[in-house]
């Protein structure tokens, strides 16, 4: 949580630094930079409350407006204050090796601003078209312990974030992708709500996740945005979704775990389970850590979300410190560790360069 909060400050300091900058460009309408700091001030207010609070207006008229206006100022001026503050050391750097004047005086023409904000302006905008276009992918891993069957298939879901992520009513089209792939077993892990989730999202999830195929069962796992034991639990039970939370279930003689999420409270450690160690084991940890322990104690394959791969540009310096893995698979001694980018994002209505994905994974079972 401390490092979510300096990434807020750092993101509102980065915020004042671009429009500072930018009024040099503005400069060049001949309006009044009073108007350009109320217009920027309205601007940044709509950001910051669509990240937090854009679930209380319930799915509203408004929402999709203040979702890609919130997206676009969020990518426009963050990125923006990044390449000024590059732009601001090579003008360093070349002020004290003594290089032209006529180069530095470039760097902060307004032609330099206008071209950075209309890139800028195409990236929001291709972000944003991004998070409502679902890709279907496929992976395969191969466990060296024997089941009852030579292989199963997963769809492996995760980071729905319904309302920013997912909106309410591409939640069919959501569903149909997942029963495209055709799986054995359906696997939520996570993130199916955040704080922007309207209150109108939760009968729409009974309804359109009752829809979901699986011959061996429908599994959910919570995610740290998930509240437990409220409004999502009702939802899921009524669509006919088994919640695991640090309990195990048994398919074709394969352990499904599924874990509580650290941020619910103290995780069930693995050891305490009654597994047979002979049997594969699968466990669903929404946040991909802890996943040597994980490995230790006898888990052959891990499935997990949180991380959105890269929602934005350059996001994945950040995930890598927090997080064992970032995207896709990984080895930790004998374990495969699975992450998925998710079908939403959080935060904002933007997701580039990552996909936004349902991925059927193939697992066969070799000995």
């Amino acid at each position: 949580m401390g490092l979510f909060r300096f990434v807020i400050v750092l993101v509102l300091i980065s915020c004042v630094y671009a429009v500072i900058r930018y009024l040099k460009l503005w400069k060049c309408t001949g309006l009044s930079p009073v108007i350009y700091f109320l217009t920027e001030a309205v601007l940044i207010g709509i950001m910051v409350f669509s990240a937090f609070n854009l679930g209380k207006l319930n799915d509203n008229f408004l929402v999709p407006v203040f979702q890609f206006i919130s997206a676009y100022q969020f990518v426009v001026i963050l990125y923006s204050a990044i390449f000024f503050i590059i732009r601001d050391i090579i003008a360093i750097i070349s002020f004290v090796f003594k290089n032209s004047k006529p180069f530095r005086t470039a760097l902060y023409s307004p032609k330099f601003a206008g071209v950075l904000l209309i890139l800028l302006s195409v990236l929001a905008i291709t972000g944003f078209i991004n998070m409502s276009i679902i890709r279907q992918k496929e992976c395969v891993i191969e466990v060296a312990k024997s089941a009852d069957v030579d292989s199963m298939t997963f769809a492996v879901v995760s980071d729905l974030h319904v309302g920013t992520g997912v909106k309410v009513s591409e939640l069919p089209d959501m569903v149909e992708k997942i029963n495209e792939l055709g799986c054995d077993v359906i696997l939520i892990v996570g993130d199916v709500i955040d704080n922007n989730t309207p209150e109108c999202a939760y009968d729409a999830l009974a309804k359109e996740l009752k829809n979901l195929h699986a011959d061996k069962g429908v599994y959910f796992s919570y995610g740290n945005h998930d509240n437990w034991g409220g409004k999502l639990d009702k939802a899921l039970r009524d669509a006919g979704i088994t919640i695991l939370m640090d309990r195990e279930v048994e398919i074709d003689g394969v352990y499904l775990v599924g874990r509580r999420d650290e941020r619910v409270g103290r995780v069930r450690d693995l050891n305490n389970y009654k597994l047979d160690m002979n049997r594969p084991i699968i466990v669903m940890n929404h946040q991909p850590r802890d996943l040597n322990s994980i490995a230790e104690a006898g888990a052959d394959i891990t499935f997990s979300g949180h991380t959105h791969g890269q929602q934005f540009p350059f996001s994945y310096f950040l995930n890598v410190p927090n997080n064992d893995n970032n995207y896709w698979t990984k080895k930790f001694g004998n374990m495969t560790s699975f992450v998925t980018c998710g079908v939403g994002g959080w935060g904002f209505r933007f997701k580039f360069p990552s996909p936004c994905e349902v991925v059927k994974v193939t697992v066969n079972f070799t000995n």
